[in-house]
Order: C-alpha cells, then structure tokens, then sequence
C-alpha cells in the first residue's frame, strides 16, 4: 500500500473518531443502542423463520452489527454473520434456542470502552418427537414380559407411544403392552454438539404369551406436529452371542491387543471368556465382564506376560447364567523377537545395580573409615577425614555426610 494511501486511510479514521466525539459534545443526549431481538415461534414444516436485531440509539441512522450467536442451555451451538436480519431455512428442532444479536452506532458506555450492545431473545422451533436412545434387541422368556426403555426429546407437550407387530414390513396392532414415562436427561445431538437436556424415559412393558410374540416390531413415538419410529426385535432370553469381528494387533515382544465387538447378551449380564495357547493343547483363560451393555463399539483387552518370537492361538466366547455362545475362529500371531534396544535395557539396569551396589559398599566403607578416625586421630585430622569423604562422595555422585557426622568432631 502506498504511503500516501496509508496516510489517507489513518486521517479517515481519525476523522470519523473525531466526529462520534464531536456528536458526543454537541449532543449530551447521544446513548449506545438498546437493543431488541423480535422473533416468532415457528415449527419444522415452515418454510423459513426470520429474527430482527432492532437498534434504538442516538445517533440512529448507521449501525455496525456484531456476528449472531446461538445457544443450546448456554452452549454456544452456531454462529452467523452480523446483519440486522437473520433467516434461517430447511428448519429442525435445532434452530430453537437463544438467539444474541449486537450494534453499535459508535457510541461508547460512558467511562468504558464498550461499543456494542446486546439483545437476545428464546426461538421455539416446535419438532416432532426426537428419539435419542433405544436397545435394537430386547430379551423374554414365554408368559412373561419383555422389557423396552426409550429416551426422546419432544419441545411439544402431549407425547404418545404406540406399539406394532412388524409383519414383513407391514405394522400391525394389537400389541398387549403398558408404559410409564418419568422425566429424565438425554443426549440430544445439536449440529454438531451433543447437549444434555431434559426429555423422556418411557418404560415399554410388552406381553410374550406364545412364540408369535417374538420378533420384529415398531415403536412409534408422535405429538401434534408428527412422528418419528425405531425398529427392535424381541428374542428369547437364553445365552449370549457369539462375539465377532476379532482382531488381534499392536503385537510387541511380551504383549499383543485383542479386541472384539460383543454379540446380544441374551437378557443377562454376559463374560467373555478368552483363551490363549501355544500348542492348542493347553490353554491360558483371562476373563473380561461384559455386563448388559449394548454398545456395538470395540471392546479390547491387553494380552500379556508373553514371550519373545512365539506362535499364539487365540478363540473367545461369551457366557451367562443361561449357557455360552459358540467358540470364535481361531486366530494365531507371533510374538516379535527382542531387539538390541531391550535387551540392552537389561543390561544396563543390571550395571546401573552393580555401580549404585559399589557406591553403597564404598559410602560404608568410608563411614566405617570416619569411625576409626574418631577414635584414633585428633579434632583437625578429624576433619580433614570428613572434608576427604565429601570429595570422594562428590566423584560418585552421592550427597554429603549428614550434619551428625560433621558434628562429631564437637565432641572431641
């Protein structure tokens, strides 16, 4: 930029400084903006919903707007560009929220350097029921009941659950179930944040009279703007699945990573059970409990205490108080060799012990050295001995003799 431009652009601003100050003094009156949001509940089948950052100040001609802000329980979940008008389109329940807009109109609070006021104000985009966590399998026994607990997020008062038997892919009612719904905090995914807020724990009791019973069915979950479904299966309490997707990796020396994915649990808490072995003859058991989590994400388990280029052979199952579930493929790997590195490692550590075992055996051999001196020679040569153990204490890195020793001389 060329110097005489720079110049231009300082005095501009310099200029408009001077004239905020001059409207300042030539008008007592001159105030920062107060500002109001106006914005009006909408749902997600409008079009587009549309908020107005209004700004009442003097000067009131020419605003300077800050960047709009959305929270979610004071998480900060978007942000948009400064304007007076903000319009938001394709809307779901995660337009709702806090809306902040700021302007100034160069004005500063008197006494501080605050330029830009504030205003905010609560948009309800009213949605369809949000269904934030359901088990895709539950578990029963004949003549007894299967259990279903659901969490969502409704903005709408008046939630309903329904029930349907799944018939290849056509709903069919007459379900014999019961729920009771209590309040309760879920996850509730906003853009790309997960807030923590309050919604619904409904508890499904659903009737298993015959074998019929068993299998595919949907839960629907509507209120007045509309609805949404998850599909879930019920099978018969009994013994776990088989694990799958075994894998072993990260494999070292002395240790290796195992991990799997679990399979159902069967309607009771499940333990994995794995088994290493080097000949397929005798094997090693190492136990991981499993619970009634659900969760479809790896679950892994450090297998160590092996030993260096070693073939292993590795199959897992799972187990409750039903029965167990079939053995996994055998998987075998091989333990790496030792490197130079380790096993001078070793080394060194047995070194290091046989120095630090010398300068113990030569710090007793000294103190026993201070003991003769203190009976045999006189106070100077006394401290002569000590002042010849510090220098040699030195040389190997040991601290001085204790306070006690240096005192002894006192008592000659």
């Amino acid at each position: 930029m060329a110097r005489d431009e720079k110049k231009c652009i300082a005095v501009k601003e310099r200029t408009a400084r001077e004239e905020v100050s001059n409207v300042q003094k030539i008008n007592p009156d001159a105030d920062p903006p107060d500002i109001s949001v106006v914005a009006a509940n909408t749902t997600v089948k409008a079009t587009a919903a549309l908020i107005r950052c209004s700004a009442r100040g003097m000067p009131n001609n020419t605003y300077k707007y800050g960047k709009w802000i959305q929270t979610w329980n004071n998480v900060q979940v978007s942000e948009k560009p400064g304007k007076e008008k903000l319009e938001l389109k394709s809307l779901t329940y995660e337009h709702s929220g806090v809306y902040t807009c700021s302007a100034s109109n160069g004005i500063k609070v008197f006494g501080t350097n605050k330029e830009f006021m504030e205003g905010s104000v609560m948009l309800v985009v009213k949605s369809f029921p949000v269904i934030t966590h359901v088990s895709e399998k539950t578990s029963a026994k004949l003549k007894d009941n299967a259990t279903l607990e659901i969490y969502y997020y409704s903005n709408v008062a008046g939630s309903e659950v329904k029930l349907y038997r799944n018939v290849n892919g056509t709903r069919q009612e007459g379900v014999i179930y019961s729920v009771s719904e209590t309040r309760a905090e879920v996850n509730l995914p906003v853009f790309t944040q997960i807030i923590r807020t309050g919604g619904t724990r409904a508890k499904i009791l659903i009737q298993v009279q015959s074998q019929d019973d068993l299998g595919s069915y949907d839960l629907v979950v509507a209120n007045e703007i509309d609805s949404s479904s998850r599909s879930f299966e019920i099978v018969p309490k009994g013994p776990p699945g088989q694990p799958y997707n075994v894998t072993v990796d990260n494999i070292q020396y002395n240790t290796a990573h195992l991990s799997w994915i679990r399979g159902y649990h069967g309607g009771l808490a499940q333990t994995f059970v794995i088994q290493l072995s080097t000949d397929l003859n005798m094997w090693r058991n190492i136990t991981v409990y499993g619970g009634l989590n659900e969760s479809l994400e790896p679950v892994s388990e450090v297998l160590s205490n092996l030993h260096d280029s070693t073939t292993y052979f590795v199959h897992m199952y799972a187990f409750n108080n039903e029965g167990s579930s079939p053995f996994t493929e055998i998987l075998n790997y091989t333990t790496t060799s030792k490197t130079g590195k380790e096993e001078n490692f070793e080394i060194d550590v047995a070194i290091t012990s046989s120095v630090v075992g010398g300068v113990v055996a030569a710090v007793l051999g000294v103190v026993i050295i201070v003991i003769i001196a203190r009976r045999i020679l006189i106070k100077k040569a006394y401290i002569k001995v000590v002042q010849c153990m510090d220098k040699i204490f030195a040389i190997y890195g040991v601290p001085k003799l204790p306070e006690i020793v240096r005192q002894v001389s006192d008592l000659m």
